[in-house]
């Protein structure tokens, strides 16, 4: 299986933190959001630190 190829990228302007989603396809805002969120319920993404970049690796679209 190979890994995820498509960059969905959203940026905070305020805390300069960048999100970095990795997927099999474009994503729409709410798969996005269910990543992100997903992401900042596990233990690495409790506290997002200001002026960083994240990188997300998604299983979305595998199966498309």
């Amino acid at each position: 299986m190979q890994s995820p190829s498509v960059s969905n990228v959203i940026r905070d302007s305020e805390t300069n933190i960048t999100i970095n989603v990795l997927a099999y396809r474009k994503l729409t805002e709410l798969e996005l959001r269910r990543a992100i969120g997903y992401f900042r319920s596990t233990k690495q993404g409790k506290k997002l630190k200001r002026n960083t970049q994240y990188t997300i690796v998604s299983i979305i679209g595998v199966r498309e």
